[in-house]
């Protein structure tokens, strides 16, 4: 800034001159005007170009609103903390999500959450029970010796299963099952509809159930709501 200011003098002080003598008091008004100029362009200047890297500036302070959000979020977040891990404690799950099995087969998909969905009770727990039956079936080659019956909050079950049978394992996609539904697994779609005649089914399903036929060749891997 020191160079810019000798060059106006310069410039000032020649274009001052009056037949060769310097009219020092056009110096002098015209050095005002370039001090009110410069006043006014520097601060404009530094605003529009940051300073070089290593220099010293002011850091934008947070606003109290900003300041406000993020300890109400802190507080939030160490509420839902708490509030799972009092579900969980009152339910002896070691996680918020817990699967419960009973002779090697999941019989409970247990769920801690906060804050509670529809889905779940007011302190935020919520589970899919599933019950194991024999199927129509007589035999594993009908693929439907074995019934799942499932119990839950849902409108509709998304459940997975695992095939594996004589060195032959797949992991089949996720299908949905809606409650009063029956379904049977399905080695390329997952599930499909069960058709068939639902008297020979050895039990009675409710209208609050979803059932899926399938055989020991496969395994429940997961079940949730759709």
């Amino acid at each position: 800034m020191t160079l810019i200011a000798i060059v106006a003098f310069v410039a000032l002080e020649r274009h001052s001159r009056v037949n060769g003598v310097i009219d020092w008091g056009k110096v002098a008004a015209r050095a005002a005007l370039v001090l009110a100029l410069y006043a006014t362009l520097v601060p404009i200047i530094f605003n529009v170009f940051p300073s070089a890297p290593g220099q010293q500036t002011t850091p934008p302070q947070p606003s109290a609103a900003a300041e406000s959000s993020a300890s109400a979020l802190a507080v939030a977040r160490q509420e839902a903390a708490d509030r799972v891990s009092a579900c969980e404690s009152m339910r002896s799950m070691p996680k918020a999500n817990h699967i419960e099995y009973v002779s090697g087969t999941p019989s409970r998909f247990m769920h801690c959450e906060w804050p509670p969905s529809p889905l779940a009770d007011a302190d935020g727990f919520w589970e899919i029970r599933v019950s194991g039956e024999p199927g129509p079936g007589d035999s594993e080659a009908t693929g439907m010796s074995l019934a799942n019956r499932f119990n839950g909050p849902c409108a509709s079950f998304l459940v997975t299963y695992d095939f594996g049978h004589m060195g032959n394992s797949r992991h089949p996609k996720p299908f949905k099952v809606r409650r009063g539904e029956i379904y049977i697994t399905d080695y390329d779609a997952g599930g499909v509809v069960w058709t068939e005649d639902r008297t020979t089914l050895p039990f009675y399903p409710t209208r609050e159930e979803a059932v899926v036929l399938t055989s020991g060749h496969y395994g429940l891997a997961n079940a949730t709501c759709a």
